[in-house]
């Protein structure tokens, strides 16, 4: 990526968790949506297509952990990305 920057704006993340003793958790984060669309989109759902289609770039995590836990969850969430000073070693 040459411009970090590209990635302001809004953003959609998805987040999900199951966990029994060992568990596991997922999160997608679309990042650098044109948050005009995106606020439009909360009023209007139908432009959360056209909104989702904007994003740049994509982010995909997951993980595993392992304990004494009984959970299972769900979030949907919309943000905003706002880069300050950027810092490159090299």
């Amino acid at each position: 990526m040459t411009n970090p920057q590209s990635l302001e704006g809004g953003t959609v993340y998805l987040e999900g968790a199951v966990c029994y003793l060992f568990g596991g958790t997922g999160s997608f984060m679309l990042l650098g949506i044109n948050h005009h669309l995106l606020l439009m989109a909360v009023v209007k759902p139908d432009l959360i297509g056209t909104a989702i289609r904007s994003a740049p770039a994509a982010l995909v995590m997951e993980g595993v952990n392992g304990g004494l836990q009984d959970t299972a969850g769900f979030a949907f969430m919309f943000g905003k990305i706002k880069c300050g000073d950027l810092h490159v070693d090299g």
